[in-house]
């Protein structure tokens, strides 16, 4: 069945049927010219009726230099023939356009030719441009004239599409369409300007004769689309863009940017889903920053990269979303790749892109006639499991989960069915004492990554996916499964595996597994499990340290600058006895009350060849107090090879940190993995630049003595066997298979609540909507030793979990504002109950109050 598939698959794509138009492979593929597309419906559609998505990644450098940075030729090849992108939006700005820049002198041809040059070489791939001016707010009197002009040059181009306006934000729908005027002021005052709507521009473009295809970006700074859903503010169509009559060209696609803290204040199925079956969709900027809070958006907590960027590639193909991953530049956060030699995708963002961009039909030509080659390749080998041709013998250990291969897999081919009752499992317990495993008959020496097809059963909960070694230790993360029921691809670097003892040596992979993380009945299948990787090299051990190293670590150290709080944060490096030989550093600090007590830093010498570092030892000894401190390390950002200071700010309390207690004047070695550190699996080792020390013990002073630092590959002392769980059997029969809640319900998520006396708190309900509706209400809370508690408001979407807001937020769902009396303190049991008729059933929760 597989076989078959994929043999229609191929044929499709060579006879115009596929989801992309295919494209030259031999040596004529630059001179090509793209098939003209136009809208139909939801898709865009090429001149051979063949349905195109456009998948690629911005190009940002000419909003902001008229010449591009570095090598902008070999970027953009590597973009095009080695990533597999089909198109470029690529980033302009009409003040170089006009040579308005103060070194232009008026002379614009430089940067036009440049723009010229850089669509010529994507078209002449059979490839695509989106012209893109790269401005924000509204449509000014510049930018109009910018299209005037461009769209004189390109109009009619098959291979350029054009992006309006980058980010309109601050602006009313009705504004966005038609126009207007706004009060804006700068410094010379207050000022009233006149700005035009997307639909003017689109007439005025129209009326020139130009057909290209036109992108519109929503409100929010290009976010949030639901202006345009039918009967917005009483109108048909909202305030969707239209052809002007009887000079219709080839349609609209309308662009919406997605990063992490947007969904916290305008969840995507609000922002998106709202239009997602009736206009083309354009994610034209997405990407993560590696970092988990945003300050500016109300210490807003994102997921971890590894989840968010699976979550959003899944939402983008689950609805066949067109997309420009932002961005092909190391200056333009998120990067896709870490400098312009190694192209070296980014940990956090670009390798996830790349996975994507890579497994999308083939646009590259073949590999001889790549004008660059690609110098870090995701993988040079993929081995694969997909139960047709290649099997694997799954079994079960503990008496939770079952698993049977048979036709589960993606078009009812073959693959894998993972049952689980856990509804008695114990709190307590670890839920890897039961799980699916297999045994992979593969040297899988040098593998870097896994893949693999997953289809939940419609209930929200996490999966576990495991590795087991030959000598029985276990690396293992998870992912969310969420409400929906469709097949989603999910791309693990091995790096996000996480062990108690030792390294994931490839070398000695044998097994891999699937369980279920989360209580309850339930049900997943899994398909096509890939793992790749490249050449396995045996590394030599090494240490670098100040003793093996003619540069030395420098150290400085600084009070705590966000506070006026008398402390200090001091540091003596000379004639200070070290531990053996090397280099030691005596820091005295003093945290009073309201302050963090300031930091030190260390930079490491440029010179030290750390890339492949696994360790890092030290040796302490403090004051005799009890102390406790932390170890962050840093990365070189951007380009800046300067010191560079850092705050002391929550989202740095997890990423690349580790604490570490001094409880003695003796002399202690301490030893980590890199592994160890919060969120390692993100952090680029040849970028690492500086490590801050921070006391953790607040309101304390006191002294600590670190010496001889050092990197090393040397492992850690391990056992010949570690007995993770018991001997795995073949698995009973799987007689019927159920799900932890009803479909075609809208339930409350039970949970637990524990809150402080004599103070607000706020306790936030979960929904879930396991329907096609969408439902908006309140809800009222009984039990309480307080009566004046107000209703919440609810609003939750078909197919999604509604997640609170935060509470002092103006648009705050589901959350109870509560202030109980300090002589009320308690457990007390609360039922929370739909007052607005939508068929939500009441829950009760235990609520203790302390």
């Amino acid at each position: 069945m597989k076989k078959l598939f994929a043999f229609l698959l191929s044929l499709s794509l060579v006879l115009g049927l596929g989801a992309s138009a295919a494209v030259s492979s031999g040596s004529d593929f630059k001179n090509q010219t793209p098939s003209e597309l136009h809208v139909e419906g939801r898709y865009i559609v090429n001149a051979e009726g063949e349905r195109v998505r456009l998948m690629g990644a911005n190009i940002p450098d000419l909003q902001w230099a008229t010449g591009g940075d570095n090598d902008l030729n070999r970027r953009l090849g590597i973009l095009l023939d080695q990533w597999n992108a089909n198109c470029v939006r690529l980033c302009v700005h009409s003040k170089f356009w006009f040579g308005q820049e103060w070194y232009q002198n008026g002379n614009y041809s430089d940067y036009r030719r440049k723009v010229d040059d850089i669509i010529q070489q994507v078209t002449s791939r059979g490839k695509y441009v989106i012209l893109n001016l790269h401005e924000f707010y509204a449509i000014t009197d510049q930018n109009k004239r910018f299209w005037e002009d461009a769209v004189q040059i390109y109009k009619n181009n098959p291979g350029v599409i054009f992006g309006l306006l980058n980010e309109p934000h601050d602006i009313s729908w009705d504004q966005w369409k038609n126009g207007g005027t706004l009060q804006t002021s700068d410094a010379y005052g207050e000022k009233t300007i006149k700005i035009w709507g997307h639909q003017q521009i689109l007439d005025m473009i129209r009326s020139f004769g130009a057909r290209n295809i036109v992108i519109a970006g929503g409100l929010d700074w290009a976010y949030y689309l639901n202006g345009i859903e039918d009967g917005y503010d009483g109108l048909e169509h909202g305030y969707r863009l239209e052809e002007p009559k009887g000079m219709e060209g080839n349609g609209i696609i309308y662009d919406t940017h997605i990063y992490p803290m947007k969904p916290e204040y305008n969840p995507v199925e609000k922002a998106l889903d709202c239009v997602v079956d009736d206009v083309p969709i354009l994610v034209g900027e997405y990407g993560h920053w590696g970092e988990r809070l945003f300050d500016w958006y109300d210490n807003y907590i994102c997921e971890y990269p590894h989840v968010w960027m699976n979550e959003i590639h899944d939402y983008i193909e689950r609805n066949e979303l067109n997309y420009t991953c932002w961005s092909f530049h190391i200056g333009a956060n998120p990067a896709m790749f870490i400098d312009y030699e190694t192209f070296y995708p980014t940990k956090y963002s670009g390798q996830y892109m790349k996975y994507r961009l890579l497994h999308n039909p083939e646009t590259r030509p073949e590999e001889r006639y790549r004008s660059y080659e690609d110098p870090s390749p995701l993988s040079t080998w993929e081995r694969t499991v997909d139960f047709d041709d290649t099997a694997a013998d799954f079994k079960v250990y503990g008496d939770e989960v079952r698993c049977e291969s048979g036709n589960y897999g993606k078009d009812e081919s073959g693959g894998l069915l993972v049952a689980f009752d856990r509804s008695a499992h114990d709190e307590e317990g670890d839920f890897w004492d039961s799980a699916a495993s297999a045994k992979l008959d593969w040297d899988l020496s040098g593998a870097s990554w896994l893949a693999f097809d997953v289809k939940g059963d419609g209930d929200m909960r996490k999966i576990g996916i495991g590795i087991e070694l030959k000598d029985g230790r276990q690396f293992t993360t998870y992912m969310p499964l969420d409400l929906h029921t469709n097949w989603k691809n999910y791309y693990l670097p091995l790096d996000v595996f996480k062990g108690n003892t030792g390294l994931l040596d490839t070398d000695m992979i044998e097994s891999v597994m699937f369980t279920s993380l989360e209580e309850g009945r339930g049900s997943f299948s899994v398909d096509n499990i890939t793992i790749g990787g490249l050449p396995y090299e045996e590394k030599e051990v090494f240490t670098v340290s100040d003793k093996t190293q003619k540069d030395k670590m420098t150290w400085n150290a600084w009070e705590d600058d966000e506070n006026s709080v008398g402390d200090s944060f001091t540091y003596v490096s000379q004639n200070v006895p070290s531990h053996s030989g090397g280099s030691a550093v005596k820091f005295y600090y003093n945290c009073p009350q309201n302050s963090y007590g300031g930091q030190a830093r260390a930079t490491i010498p440029a010179s030290w060849d750390i890339n492949d570092a696994t360790y890092f030892t030290f040796w302490a000894k403090g004051d005799g107090s009890k102390q406790k401190f932390m170890l962050r390390f840093e990365e070189e950002k951007g380009t800046n090879k300067n010191e560079q200071r850092s705050n002391f700010k929550k989202r740095e309390l997890e990423r690349f940190t580790i604490a570490f207690d001094v409880n003695s004047t003796e002399w202690k070695q301490y030893k980590f993995r890199i592994s160890d550190l919060g969120m390692s699996d993100i952090l680029h080792m040849q970028r690492l630049r500086f490590i801050s020390l921070f006391n953790l013990t607040l309101e304390s002073s006191g002294s600590v003595v670190i010496s001889d630092f050092a990197f090393t590959n040397e492992g850690e002392e391990l056992k010949a066997d570690y007995t993770s769980h018991k001997e795995p059997k073949e698995s009973p029969q799987i007689s019927t298979v159920q799900t932890k809640y009803p479909d075609n319900v809208i339930l409350q998520i039970p949970k637990e609540f524990e809150i402080e006396a004599g103070k607000e708190e706020h306790i936030s309900i979960h929904l879930m909507n396991k329907t096609d509706r969408h439902v908006e209400g309140e809800m009222s809370i009984s039990g309480l030793p307080t009566d004046d508690v107000k209703n919440a408001k609810y609003d939750c979407y078909g197919g999604y979990v509604s997640y609170p807001h935060y509470p002092w937020r103006s648009y705050s769902l589901t959350n109870f504002a509560l202030n109980i009396p300090k002589d009320k303190k308690g457990v007390y049991y609360v039922t929370v109950k739909d007052e607005s008729g939508n068929g939500i059933e009441p829950m009760t929760y235990k609520l203790t109050v302390k």
